[in-house]
């Protein structure tokens, strides 16, 4: 069973931006109905048994599909945010395209078996009780 850690401390973090910049505007992207996701997400040694197996459906395949993109995309991010909002679009559409870029780019690394996980992945505007 995979274990989650610091989820607490990524929420309290998400609310203190959210009130240092006064929006209540949240986007969410990730990927959802598949029971296995989070487990194939943090899952390090099944990424060392692909590396050792010839490429299947997905040669880019890893763990860490959501979290390396967003880590590596960070700034890329925030110039796409500022660059929406300079032109006149809502801070939530600004997100929406910053999301929907991390989507794709993570769906090019989830490891495909049958395509139920690559195909689970969303991005939908939220009004949660993380940023409230």
């Amino acid at each position: 069973m995979v274990k989650i850690t610091r989820l607490d401390a990524v929420k309290e973090a998400i609310k203190g931006k959210a009130k240092k910049y006064g929006s209540r505007d949240s986007v969410v992207m990730g990927y959802r109905g598949v029971k296995y996701a989070l487990s194939v997400h943090e899952n390090a040694k099944a990424q060392a048994r692909r590396q050792l197996m010839p490429a299947g459906k997905n040669p880019k395949a890893q763990w860490k599909f959501l979290e390396q993109p967003a880590r590596e995309l960070r700034g890329e991010f925030i110039e796409m945010i500022k660059i929406a909002l300079k032109n006149g679009a809502s801070l939530r559409a600004a997100l929406m395209v910053a999301a929907y870029r991390l989507k794709r780019e993570s769906q090019e690394l989830v490891p495909v078996k049958t395509g139920n996980l690559k195909g689970s992945a969303f991005v939908e505007s939220d009004k949660s009780q993380l940023v409230s």
